[in-house]
């Protein structure tokens, strides 16, 4: 195998078994989050919104250190990337929410509980663990010769729907 097609290999291998365990975790609690049915409608949306929002700022750090114009982290073109991914975060959580409780209503005829504040706040707790681990895990590719872009969308992704799925049961028990 070439290094491009090993690099790819094992992200999708390492995507599918922690895809398996993020199954696995929602799972285990469908029962406590039937309750709340809006939350099957809100948890599609949420879990590609935290990924998507990842996975482009590793694009986009990868674009920036491969044409030279990003050598470190303390760099204003990731500052304000990392600060774009914050306001989308801050801004289209609970749009989603709200959004949420609106097809809850229009599908089961009533609202039990606001999605709002539970999708704001999931959305903040994946944003603060997604994008640490998405700036350390690109740069730390790039060093060692690797292609970031053909590893970080799908462990992006695998690993945003773990975290994803956590922090909107922490959020939801909390509220």
């Amino acid at each position: 195998m070439t290094s491009p097609t090993k690099e790819i290999f094992i992200s999708e291998v390492f995507s599918l078994a922690v895809g398996l365990a993020a199954g696995s975790m929602l799972a285990a609690y469908v029962g406590k989050l039937s309750v709340i049915p809006g939350l099957f409608i809100l948890l599609p949306g949420f879990l590609e919104l935290s990924s998507s929002v990842s996975s482009s700022l590793s694009s986009r750090i990868t674009a920036g250190l491969a044409l030279g114009v990003i050598k470190t982290v303390d760099n204003k073109i990731v500052k304000g990337n990392i600060a774009a991914s914050f306001i989308l975060m801050l801004i289209v959580t609970p749009i989603l929410g709200f959004f949420g409780n609106i097809l809850e209503y229009i599908f089961f005829g009533n609202v039990e509980y606001s999605l709002i504040l539970p999708s704001l706040l999931a959305g903040l707790v994946t944003w603060a663990i997604l994008v640490p681990f998405t700036i350390f895990a690109t740069f730390k590719l790039f060093k060692k010769g690797n292609d970031p872009n053909n590893v970080m969308g799908p462990v992006i992704t695998s690993i945003g729907d773990v975290v994803g799925i956590a922090s909107l049961l922490v959020a939801v028990s909390l509220i």
